[in-house]
């Protein structure tokens, strides 16, 4: 089903938008494609990377967007690079030390948050998850990259070959009944009572145990089966809500 979409143009999609920036300014929207600054082709985001970095704060570029099937021109007065990430200290966020920070100083900045969307990138991973080990980890991810369900503005840089707003209920659904399908699957094999794979887990250190200790009577080698179960589903739990909470914690100690 996903084989047949393909990019509506190529370029990056713009998926957000910074208030009050340069491509606020001249009503760059999230959904339209950047194929074009300063008459350089945009295919990827190392190539908006690349011209945008031979750019300076105030400097007026020329910006060819793809916006509903029409190429439109846009031209930008860019902002401070060093300004945007200097404030609220979002270079920190951004992983971004001092010295890097100076770097940007009088480069130019446009405001917005790109996604690549050619064949060989985000399109990939939907079209072909099971052809690699990184497809497959990335197209679990999707729902905690923000990605999924696959709406607007994401999904207007793709063209369907069927009416649009049907298509991507059709996909969304179908992938979560995969992902949840999955989700459930993988916790009902995990080592711990009641679940499914608690009871084999269970089993199992029986079997070896009767092997390693054969002299020990039924019920004292019951007691430590339980008793070493019980540990695991323990530890399980503490590491389901250490990855639920620890996120959510740890800045109050840092």
């Amino acid at each position: 089903m996903m084989g047949a979409v393909r990019p509506a143009t190529d370029g990056v999609g713009v998926t957000e938008v910074c208030p009050s920036y340069a491509a606020d300014e001249v009503d760059i929207k999230k959904g339209m494609i950047i194929t074009e600054i300063q008459n350089e082709s945009i295919e990827s985001i190392d190539d908006f990377n690349r011209v945008m970095n031979t750019t300076s704060a105030n400097q007026t570029i020329k910006v060819t967007l793809y916006w509903k099937g029409e190429a439109i021109t846009k031209h930008p007065k860019l902002t401070d690079k060093y300004e945007y990430y200097k404030k609220n200290d979002y270079y920190k966020k951004a992983g971004l030390t001092e010295e890097e920070l100076e770097e940007l100083r009088g480069k130019g900045f446009l405001g917005i948050s790109l996604l690549p969307i050619d064949a060989d990138v985000f399109l990939d991973v939907l079209q072909h998850p099971f052809s690699s080990r990184s497809n497959f980890l990335n197209y679990l991810v999707l729902p905690f990259s923000g990605l999924t369900p696959i709406c607007s503005p994401i999904a207007d840089f793709y063209i369907t070959p069927f009416y649009e707003n049907a298509f991507w209920i059709l996909a969304n659904s179908f992938y979560w009944i995969f992902w949840l399908n999955f989700a459930l699957g993988t916790f009902n094999a995990l080592p711990a009572v009641p679940l499914d794979g608690g009871y084999l887990f269970k089993d199992g250190i029986d079997v070896l145990i009767g092997k390693m200790r054969k002299k020990w009577e039924k019920k004292k080698r019951e007691r430590v089966v339980s008793k070493i179960v019980t540990g695991m589903a323990l530890l399980i739990l503490v590491a389901i809500l250490a990855i639920m909470f620890l996120p959510r914690l740890l800045p109050f100690f840092i």
